[in-house]
């Protein structure tokens, strides 16, 4: 177990600044199973002290963070610039690609279109050709179609 000021001292902070976090929330109410006053003396254990590290670290990298974004305000606006234009050159490259897959897909419409005509026809001349075979003994007359009868009745004229 550690006193206020030794994990202070740890952490490289005042005394105040960290009773000042472990009575805000929500360190207030985190620490309160691992606190431990002895004659008007704070003690914490090591789960408090984790937490009070943890929250100081929090804050810190908060604070590099801004003052990194402070001192290089043109470095970070140029990385900005930077991602936007390869984010526009992306966009151009996908929207190519889309105008080329929606004349492919066109392309393929027209020929499936073009084949759907060709199947009806089949179908068409399939079932003209099954018509013409179920004619086909009707006309027969023995060895002698009935156009053959026409053609010889013809030739006797």
């Amino acid at each position: 177990m550690k006193t206020i000021s030794q994990i202070a001292k740890e952490i490289g902070v005042s005394r105040q600044a960290v009773y000042k976090k472990t009575k805000q929330e929500p360190l207030l109410t985190s620490l309160q199973k691992f606190v431990l006053t002895v004659d008007n003396s704070v003690y914490i254990d090591d789960n408090g002290e984790s937490l009070i590290k943890s929250a100081f670290r929090k804050c810190y990298q908060s604070t590099l963070l801004t003052a990194k974004v402070d001192t290089s305000d043109n470095e970070f606006t140029a990385s900005l610039q930077d991602e936007i234009r390869f984010l526009r050159a992306r966009n151009d490259d996908l929207q190519k690609e889309n105008s080329r897959l929606t004349e492919k897909v066109l392309e393929q419409s027209e020929r499936l279109l073009s084949l759907t005509e060709q199947a009806q026809k089949l179908a068409e001349n399939a079932q003209t050709l099954h018509a013409m075979e179920n004619i086909k003994p009707q006309l027969t007359d023995g060895k002698k179609t009935w156009l053959f009868k026409i053609f010889s009745a013809i030739k006797k004229t």
